[in-house]
């Protein structure tokens, strides 16, 4: 096989001309290998997004290939992306050193990943042989231990990744082989690929034990507790600090989930030697303040972090006093300095005693190599081509300028971008036109999608300007709007301060719909909402200068019914065998309607002969308040149950109550429905006295199932008829109040026993008695109710009926009242004529 047609190709999924997600990829015709899989944290926590990876299809179109995945450490910025890598693609093998072992196994169990994947030690001397590939390790130093540089070697060339490293020459744990480093450059390295991230720091980075030096000269220096914050990835310092606290006699306490992770981490590995004695517990009682050394994270200034909560006096176990001493053993990462600014000023606010890095001597040192550690590594690997990566591009450029005054030629330096393709024929290397998808991924939560970037451009947006939510009951039949508009405002006013801000939205609002929906006949709902809010958003841009977003949602009164419809026709499959009998509807005339005449038939009879031979569809109310919706509901669904003429199936007190509500609801649903016929039929009787014609009671009817036949009391059943003597009924009404006080509330709502009419035509001397017997069974009906309506004939002979409303006296005086005081007439008043009309 010609070696043109299988050459090695390499080229970054991330990590180029970035700090975070560094993806290594190195292929030919018959195996892939990845060196680190990272995640870079974005400055969109605001927005909720963790972070981001690079977009892994590639790799899952050819998981075939792939060998394994080789992590140089354990920070986040090189194996992060790992826990959402496994999950896209089935990776087998994963070889990494043993703290980045430990590391990925608590984030497996943290993300409730079971997929069985094989950890594979690494060690400096280790060599691993693919088809195609040979993978080697040389020691590298780095603010964490076990780092290591990864080189690939193939038939056409080599390519090293050196990972995140610096030079330090009194090192604190791991060390550089430089011995690898001379052999790897006299064995030709083709490609080197380099950190980046302080290329532009001249000199020599600082040595980590001049750092523990300073830190344990000035915890020798405080008088009360010590709390240093750290990056809780930063091992090597966290060991350090541990053995400096025992050394001076001081008990450790660790505050953040990280911090405690990372020590934990340690101690299981075996980096971390430290007795159970040396840490505290929950318990801090009989510990001196001086005794006390706090490792805590927050360097950065992150909220809720344990410093921030210290800050802010919110940590349930410590708190800052005067002359406790916070060491900040770290340096602002670029767009967290203002954060950590106004965290310092809460704790001199404190009384506390700061020292920073740089004004109070050698506090931190960055795990990077500074330029003349980069000169050092040209002069050791003598690379052919030189790629920085793990930095951006302005630091990728002072690299490149450091390469070539290393002796790199300048052709030969090269700063790729992801994606790119480049390919090793022979020791040279060139670059394809080729270029693999790799567009970032957002974690949002512990999910990641490929659309969040509208998603996190929305949430900017309304984080920016707020949002205005804009709630219209509409009715769609009829192209008109029901009830008033609703507004909810988040992020752009007040309720309180913005009344007319809100009046002006309705009016823009009513008027936008109604001139929109009567111009165009065709128009449709998506248009609708497009007018509203280009309305809306010149208004608030004009008036206010706000561009908030906004949102409308049409509510259609419509869907309630149709919702309803389907509930009763479920509760009427259960009694299928059952045939209810058809209630009759009152109609409801208004008060021009005139009494008829002798020689001539009220024009309302008429409307309600047609009433009542429609009845035999049901009559769906479409103007009931709420809570006669819920008593036509439940009467609806027991109507079949109460038609039945046998004794056994009379229903029960419930269903009693839910039949007085029906026909209270269908009275005023048929009643509307009929005005517009009667009012038409009434105007040739307009100078006559008004009539109300009624509907007599279910249990006064012949028809009637479960009562009497007629007004007559001796054909009324037993259970009514003992109701006429006094202080039987008496007993009844007191014995109904004990057993249902909630309908005689104080709070009950009134609004029931309007527009409730009946057509009384007989009266006889027992009719009180009856209307008597009524009031209570049609009290007892409703729930919540605190008025008790009264009947009474003008006189003897007289069609006219009159409705009182009064007030039940409370429960304390029932007992001491008569009953006639109760639902009779006053003495001293005059009866109130009522005529109904809608």
């Amino acid at each position: 096989m010609s070696l043109t047609t299988n050459p090695t190709r390499f080229f970054g999924l991330g990590g180029m001309q970035e700090i975070g997600k560094s993806t290594l990829v190195i292929e030919d015709n018959y195996d892939i290998v990845i060196i680190d899989a990272g995640i870079k944290f974005a400055n969109l926590f605001s927005t909720g997004i963790k972070g981001m990876v690079p977009n892994y299809q590639y790799l899952l179109k050819n998981q075939a290939k792939i060998r394994g995945i080789f992590i140089t450490h354990g920070h986040e910025d090189h194996i992060g992306g790992i826990v959402y890598l496994v999950q896209e693609v089935p990776i087998k093998k994963i070889f990494a050193p043993k703290i980045a072992i430990e590391y990925l196994k608590a984030k497996f169990v943290d993300h409730k990943i079971k997929r069985e994947i094989e950890f594979v030690e690494i060690k400096k001397d280790d060599v691993y042989h693919f088809q195609s590939f040979k993978v080697d390790f040389w020691t590298a130093q780095h603010s964490i231990p076990d780092a290591f540089g990864v080189r690939v070697t193939s038939r056409h060339g080599s390519i090293m990744c050196t990972g995140d490293f610096r030079f330090d020459y009194t090192p604190i744990g791991n060390y550089t082989d430089f011995d690898k480093l001379k052999q790897i450059g006299k064995n030709n390295l083709t490609v080197l690929f380099s950190d980046s991230t302080n290329a532009m720091r001249p000199n020599h980075s600082p040595s980590e034990r001049d750092i523990l030096a300073d830190i344990e000269m000035h915890m020798r220096a405080a008088s009360r507790k010590i709390i240093i914050t750290a990056f809780a990835s930063n091992l090597t310092r966290i060991k350090a600090l541990i053995e400096i606290g025992i050394k001076l006699d001081k008990k450790i306490l660790v505050f953040g989930r990280s911090m405690v992770n990372g020590i934990n981490i340690g101690r299981r590995s075996g980096y971390i030697n430290a007795p159970d004695e040396a840490f505290l517990g929950k318990n801090l009682s009989g510990v001196e303040e001086n005794q006390m050394l706090i490792l805590t994270t927050g360097s950065q200034g992150e909220q809720l972090a344990a410093l921030d909560r210290m800050s802010n006096k919110k940590h349930p176990k410590i708190s800052i006093e005067p002359r406790d001493m916070v060491i900040f053993s770290s340096s602002p990462i670029p767009g967290n300095k203002i954060k950590i600014e106004h965290l310092i000023n809460r704790l001199y606010k404190l009384g506390a005693i700061i020292k920073e890095n740089g004004p109070d001597g050698y506090l931190h040192t960055s795990g990077h190599a500074y330029k003349s550690e980069h000169e050092k590594i040209f002069q050791l690997t003598k690379p052919k081509y030189f790629f920085p990566y793990h930095g951006e591009y302005r630091m990728a450029l002072a690299h490149s300028q450091t390469a070539i005054e290393s002796g790199v030629s300048p052709k030969n330096v090269i700063i790729p971008d992801n994606g790119e393709v480049f390919e090793i024929v022979n020791q040279e290397v060139r670059k394809t036109k080729r270029k693999i998808p790799c567009e970032p991924i957002y974690i949002d939560g512990d999910t990641i999608s490929r659309d969040n970037s509208r998603i996190i451009n929305e949430r900017q947006y309304m984080r920016e300007n707020g949002v205005v939510f804009i709630f219209v009951p509409f009715d769609k039949k009829n192209n008109e709007i029901k009830g008033r508009i609703s507004i909810i405002t988040k992020g752009v006013f007040s309720i309180r301060t913005g009344s007319p801000i809100i009046a002006d939205i309705r009016r823009i609002s009513y008027s936008s719909i109604r001139f929109f929906v009567q111009k165009d006949p065709n128009w449709s709902m998506p248009q609708l909402k497009q007018l509203l809010k280009n309305r809306l958003g010149a208004y608030f841009h004009r008036s206010k200068r706000w561009n908030p977003v906004i949102l409308s949602k049409f509510i259609f009164v419509d869907e309630k019914f149709d919702f309803l419809a389907n509930y009763e026709q479920k509760e009427a499959e259960k009694f299928v065998d059952y045939k209810p009998e058809q209630t009759k509807l009152a109609t409801t005339v208004d008060k021009k309607v005139a009494k008829p005449s002798a020689n001539n038939k009220s024009p309302s009879l008429n409307s309600q002969k047609n009433a009542n031979s429609s009845e035999k569809t049901a009559v769906k109310p479409n103007n009931l308040s709420k809570k006669n919706l819920n008593y036509y509901n439940i009467a609806k669904s027991t109507d079949e149950k109460l038609s039945q003429p046998s004794q056994k199936n009379i229903p029960n007190k419930t269903v009693k109550r839910a039949l007085n509500s029906q026909n209270f609801v269908k009275n005023e649903a048929q009643a509307s429905s009929n005005q517009e016929k009667t009012f038409a039929n009434s105007e040739s009787s307009q100078n006559k006295k008004p009539r109300i014609i009624r509907k007599k009671p279910d249990y006064l009817t012949a028809n009637s199932a479960n009562s009497g036949d007629n007004l007559n009391t001796k054909n009324i059943q037993p259970k009514f008829r003992k109701n006429q003597n006094t202080a039987n009924s008496k007993q009844f009404f007191a014995k109904n109040i004990k057993e249902n006080p909630v309908a005689f509330s104080k709070n009950a709502d009134s609004d029931n026993f309007e527009n409730l009419n009946y057509n009384n035509k007989k009266y006889n001397k027992n009719s009180k008695n009856l209307n008597q017997n009524f009031v209570k069974k049609q009290t007892l009906g409703f729930k919540n109710t605190k008025i008790c309506p009264v009947f009474y004939p003008k006189s003897p002979d007289s069609t006219q009926a009159t409705f009182y409303k009064k007030p039940l006296a409370s429960k304390k005086n029932y007992k001491s009242q008569n009953l006639n005081d109760k639902i009779g007439k006053p003495e001293n008043s005059k009866p109130k004529q009522t005529t109904e009309s809608n």
